[in-house]
């Protein structure tokens, strides 16, 4: 059974009496901005790759010395 609540704005706390769940309800206008949060989008690989790319130059994958990482032989890594 939900509490009272003091606006409509504020969200109703409701437990769930099998499972002990606890869940917030919210009005439909509030979820409606929340929502695609919890929806899951595929991403075109150039999407991603514009997420990607910040973080790697900024944790300094364009630093020359990383250039090692990209010329190295496999059977020398292996001996």
């Amino acid at each position: 059974m939900p509490a009272s609540r003091k606006s409509s704005a504020e969200p109703i706390h409701v437990i769930d009496a099998r499972t002990q769940g606890e869940f917030v309800l919210v009005p439909v206008a509030a979820y409606a901005i929340v929502a695609p949060l919890f929806e899951a989008v595929e991403q075109t690989a150039g999407e991603s790759l514009a997420m990607i790319e910040p973080v790697a130059i900024a944790a300094g994958w364009l630093d020359p010395a990383m250039d090692a990482y990209d010329n190295y032989e496999v059977s020398s890594v292996l001996h």
